[in-house]
């Protein structure tokens, strides 16, 4: 059973419990007033004035809040008090030392500990002396004991895309989209991804690009995966395989050992697509406005290898540009350690049906240093790193990385890896900066074996540095990159790119410089400033001009764009662009509702007029039907009520319960406690809205089920009378035939009811749980106060 704590007719002091005293109310007052024959208060004599059950509390240690969690009331050597287990209370942060096997009180575990219980906020505030008390991370993961497997579901993510174009450039009707589809069941997990494309011209077809099953191994902190996986990249290239593999799940780590998201920075001159590839295989599609973009909700396959971003403009125009990523940092905690196990076929063109072996890990050894190795194995070609990174006072953290390839016995080679980051204090900088060297052409990557010759390796470069300075200037930053490839053959390409930011007060202002030199003297200038005023009551609109530059040709931009309605569930801008050939107008908009994104563009330009239409979203077959809602994200909620539309959810933006009674709760944060609840504040009186928080910790891909009590019903003062026909006692609880509490019993006999037709008959418990009476409704009662009479 659970319960939310509810305000009473009467007002009671908070309630305490401790290992020293015990308190009994003083029911003289209360005896002595007209109609109050009798009173039964033994349940709040007894340590708490709940019934039994679990109680979604606000948790509180010693003045520092460490979340909310579900509280457990039993009756426990002739007290109602809260039960603890060992591991819950390990979570806040308290040091247990002896545990026990069941849930006990506080005191048994902690000595001169205290628990008040505050009523009107459903806090539980907990007393203990500091030395067993330490904070812990906020926001830091949840208990395994409390990690969700979800509810048995099958699903689909999907963003499709329709477009129509006219005009001499690519006339026609084009339909395409992603899909993420996936079955959850006793905690396998069964996904498939892929593109869908269809045009005018052409039959539609579905590429699906992966295919696997996973589930969680808790003791080693891992995930183990069969079928189609990308490997990490920590010290080889990251490649696509199809086999097994048994990683470590930085999700279950802690926030201080987690890993970053790449994030993807560009420029575009128009509405342009941005499509993200990694080794070969497509990420992401994404649309963006002209001028500066920044993703970072991009799905990474692998945890490194270089991103290809292209950016299409609507000209017709693409550029390519390439982001290093490499989220994981070479530096662990001490004692943390992180591996990463596959066997399985190269999936990727180069070495198509390749067979592979790769091992790797970290290890801190201590707050200082940690140890790097890995291996690649196949029957010609083998692979080994092994390295240190460190972290040292005053120099900052450095890595060293040794790289030993062998393809049979012809050929050979070594690559030595430098990494450099540092936090300049005085002057407020960061630096970055990383060196690769090869100390012979015959080292080999395992996807370039295939295609190369002894000697000749289709990796060419011979010296790859790079250089990242970034500077806080007052209310903006500063960033330079540098970075230069060094061929065998004595060919060099270099990149310069500088941009600067400011913000002031909402008002915004980017500058990007860059210059690029492309093996065969080939140079590239490029110049851009954007500049972004807020301006609306609540700033939430946005004028955006832009200018750029590249090698003489210019672009101006100017554009209006912002949100609207309470949530801001709506969308729009509207940009017109120019160059010296070409102009383009056009207006877009986009809905952000329960059950998912849609989205509409008209565009008219040199080309000829363009428009489409977009939805993204999801849909869920469960045990209680099929629900649509917003893109699921890492994990979800199935938000279910007993078929009460209309509810809408707190802290998500314009979710509400679909007529069935259910609704999407998306984007929860996977092994984290996530808080679900509904606005109780209606203004419809006959409805019942509990005002639970409802806590989950979901799986990484589980979909988990959070239940509300919501109905519609009558509300009823009534009168009770026993069989001597005197009023029932003060504070008698009162039970429908379902066996809900529907009223608790005050002076004279009076209470006030939730009166439901399938919940009679009532009857009435006493402290004990001990059925006192039957009451029934045999008669037509139109007036106000109903008297009803014990049977």
């Amino acid at each position: 059973m659970r319960n939310a704590l509810k305000p009473c007719i009467f007002v009671l002091p908070a309630l305490g419990f401790s290992a020293d005293a015990e308190d009994k109310f003083n029911l003289t007052l209360l005896e002595k007033n007209r109609g109050i024959s009798h009173i039964d208060a033994s349940a709040f004599n007894s340590g708490n004035d709940l019934l039994p059950g679990e109680y979604t509390l606000k948790v509180i240690i010693n003045g520092e809040p460490v979340g909310n969690a579900q509280i457990e009331v039993k009756p426990y050597q002739d007290k109602i008090q809260p039960l603890f287990t060992c591991s819950r209370l390990a979570s806040w942060g308290l040091a247990v030392h002896h545990c026990r096997k069941k849930a006990q009180p506080l005191a048994n575990y902690i000595p001169q500990s205290s628990i008040d219980i505050d009523q009107g906020d459903n806090v539980l505030n907990v007393t203990v002396p500091q030395k067993y008390f330490s904070l812990p991370t906020a926001y830091d993961v949840a208990s395994a004991e409390d990690w969700d497997n979800g509810i048995n579901a099958a699903f689909t993510n999907y963003s499709l895309q329709y477009e129509y174009q006219t005009g001499a450039a690519s006339p026609g009707q084009t339909l395409y989209g992603t899909l993420s589809n996936g079955i959850n069941l006793a905690g396998f997990q069964l996904r498939n991804n892929g593109f869908l494309r269809w045009t005018n011209k052409e039959k539609s077809h579905y590429v699906s690009s992966a295919s696997f099953i996973q589930h969680d191994v808790d003791s080693l902190r891992g995930t183990l995966t069969g079928g189609d996986f990308y490997t990490a990249g920590l010290f080889f290239t990251g490649l696509s395989l199809r086999g097994a593999s048994l990683t470590s799940n930085t999700s279950m780590f802690s926030s201080a050992e987690r890993n970053y998201v790449p994030i993807i920075v560009g420029v575009a001159n128009s509405n342009a697509t941005v499509i993200i590839k990694q080794n070969g295989f497509v990420l992401a599609t994404r649309n963006v406005t002209p001028g500066p973009f920044t993703l970072k909700d991009i799905p990474a396959s692998a945890s490194a290898g270089d991103m290809e971003v292209t950016v299409h403009e609507t000209s017709g125009a693409k550029r390519t540009f390439y982001q290093p990523y490499n989220s994981t940092d070479m530096l662990v905690p001490a004692g943390v350690l992180k591996y990463y196990l596959y066997t399985g076929k190269s999936r990727q063109e180069e070495r198509s049906g390749s067979s592979l072996v790769e091992g790797d890990a970290l290890y801190g050894l201590n707050s200082t240093f940690t140890l790097l190795g890995g291996v690649q194995y196949t029957d010609d070609y083998r692979n080994v790193a092994v390295g240190t990174g460190a972290n040292i006072r005053h120099l900052g953290g450095i890595y060293a990385l040794l790289n030993s390839s062998q393809r049979r016995a012809e050929q050979h080679g070594q690559k030595i890896k430098l990494g450099y980051s540092k936090y300049i204090t005085r002057t407020n900088s960061y630096l970055f900066a990383t060196l690769e060297h090869k100390r012979t052409p015959g080292y080999e990557e395992f996807n370039s074996v295939h295609h190369s010759t002894a000697g000749a390796s289709m990796d060419m470069f011979r010296n790859r540095y790079s250089l990242q300075l970034s500077q806080h200037i007052g209310p903006g930053n500063a960033v330079l990159n540098y970075s230069r490839q060094e061929e065998w053959n004595g060919s060099a390409s270099v990149t310069l790119r500088g941009n600067v930011n400011f913000t002031f007060s909402g008002w915004s202002a980017i500058t990007s410089v860059g210059r690029q030199r492309i093996r065969g003297g080939v140079s590239e200038n490029m110049f851009s400033i954007n500049i972004s005023v807020p301006f609306g009551k609540e700033r939430n609109h946005y004028l955006t001009l832009n200018h750029s530059e590249s090698n003489g040709s210019r672009t101006e931009q100017a554009a209006v764009s912002g949100t609207l309605l309470d949530e801001q569930q709506v969308s729009y801008n509207l940009n017109a662009t120019k160059d010296k050939k070409n102009y383009e107008v056009d207006a877009s908009a986009a809905w952000l509702g329960s059950r998912g994104l849609i989205s509409g563009t008209v565009r008219q330009g040199t080309e000829g007029q363009h428009y489409s239409l977009g939805l993204e979203g999801a849909a869920i077959m469960h045990h209680h039907g099929i629900t649509f809602g917003q893109p699921l994200g890492n994990s979800a909620a199935l938000i279910h009520t007993d078929k009460v539309p209309g509810l809408k959810l707190e802290n998500h933006q314009n979710i509400q319960t679909d007529a069935a009674g259910n609704a999407i709760a998306p984007n929860l944060v996977p092994y984290h406690y996530n808080e679900g609840s509904l606005y109780s504040d209606h203004s419809d009186q006959n409805l019942d809205v509990s005002s639970d928080i409802v806590l989950a910790a979901p799986r990484k891909g589980a979909i988990v089920e959070m239940s509300f009590a919501a109905r519609y019903q009558q509300r009823q003062f009534i009168r009770v009378i026993d069989a001597n026909r005197q009023p029932l006692a003060f504070g008698t609880v009162l039970y429908d035939a379902q066996n809900r509490n529907v009223g608790t019993v005050s002076q004279n006999g009076i209470a006030l009811i939730n009166n439901n037709d399938d919940g009679w008959p009532l009857h009435a418990n006493d402290a004990e749980m001990r059925t006192r009476c039957v009451i029934e409704n045999n008669l037509k009662q139109n007036s106000t106060l109903w008297r009803l009479q014990c049977n």
